[in-house]
Parts: structure tokens; sequence; C-alpha cells
């Protein structure tokens, strides 16, 4: 498989790059959807999402796999990412896979304060980080994936969609953890918010 990864393992990644940034709606909606840079004290806020993350999915114990892609695909290959500051290896595959599959949507998405930019630029962009930002056998992946979806018939598309689709991993799972986090949801608005 892909990294030496198994249908599994990809499953899980899958599931995790869902979840990712679950702990987003511990942020305001004035600082996720502002208008131009975030303040010093915006983005500590902000930084804050990894770990909002991880004390949110952390009692859903049949989720218990996507942590380390939730609290760490902030963290950076040279140390210099949040919360922890882990540096290469030390970061989980699961977090540093995440870590360039953000990058590159967050690129090449539009948000309100930006336009997102084509395919190739970002594809530049990752590449420019490899080893410093991300993990450059991770950047390497995303590069000959990009490479294969410009060839259709290749089909790694098709394949690498099917791989990560196995029938019956991920739905039952999804559903699970949506009606876990609406009764989670649920318990911490009766106890002010807090989980």
């Amino acid at each position: 498989g892909i990294l030496g990864l198994s249908t599994a393992a990809c499953q899980e990644i899958y599931l995790a790059g869902i979840l990712h940034d679950i702990g987003k709606i511990g942020v305001p909606d004035s600082i996720l959807k502002k208008d131009g840079p975030l303040s010093e004290a915006e983005f500590r806020v902000i930084c804050q999402h990894p770990e909002i993350g991880y004390h949110t999915v952390e009692p859903l114990g049949h989720l218990q796999f996507a942590l380390p892609g939730i609290l760490y695909h902030h963290e950076r290959w040279d140390g210099a990412g949040y919360p922890h500051g882990l540096r290469g290896q030390s970061i989980p595959l699961m977090a540093r896979i995440l870590a360039v599959a953000d990058a590159f949507d967050a690129l090449t998405s539009s948000r309100p304060y930006r336009q997102g930019v084509p395919r190739e630029r970002a594809r530049q962009i990752i590449l420019g980080g490899a080893g410093e930002q991300w993990d450059a056998e991770v950047v390497e992946c995303l590069q000959l994936w990009l490479d294969q979806r410009r060839d259709p018939g290749h089909g790694l598309s098709t394949t690498l969609h099917s791989h990560l689709r196995t029938p019956g991993a991920a739905p039952s799972g999804i559903d699970q953890a949506v009606q876990q986090l609406t009764a989670a949801d649920t318990l911490s608005a009766g106890n002010g918010g807090q989980l």
C-alpha cells in the first residue's frame, strides 16, 4: 500500500481526516471566518483547536485511533509546529499525512478572505516545504498522487478511493461517531459546555 500502510490503516487515516479539525467547534466563528490576518491573541485561540478536538473525541472509545491525527496535525517536521513542538519521526505518521492533506486542501480552497490557488501552485508550495514543514516522504506521495491524477488511464484515484472505502468500514464508523458526538454535545450543553 501507499507508504506501506494497510487497508485498515488507510481507513483510519481517512476517518481521522474527517475528524481532524473537530476542535474548531471550540473556536469562535469571528476568528474562523475573519476577513484578514489573525492577531496574536486570535492565533493563540486557533492553536487550541487540536487539543479541544482531542478532548472532544477522547471519550469516544471506538475513535481512539484518530487521536494522533487530531492532536498532532499542526506539528511541523522541523519542530516549529503546535501544540507540542514535535519534530520529525516523533510526529505520528497519521498526523504527518493529515498535515500535508490539510495544507493542500487549505491552499486550494477559497476562504472568505482569499481565493484558493491552482493545484500546481499548491504542489510547488508544499514541495518547497518538504523536509522543513512537512515530511518529505509524505510530500513525495502527494506529488505521485497528483501526477497520477493527471493520467486518467492510471486509475490511482479510483484505486485509492476503493482502498479507503472497503464495504462496511467507514460508513458504520461514521454513523456511530455522529451519534456519539451528538450525545456528547447534548451532555456538554447540560454541563455549561464543558466536556
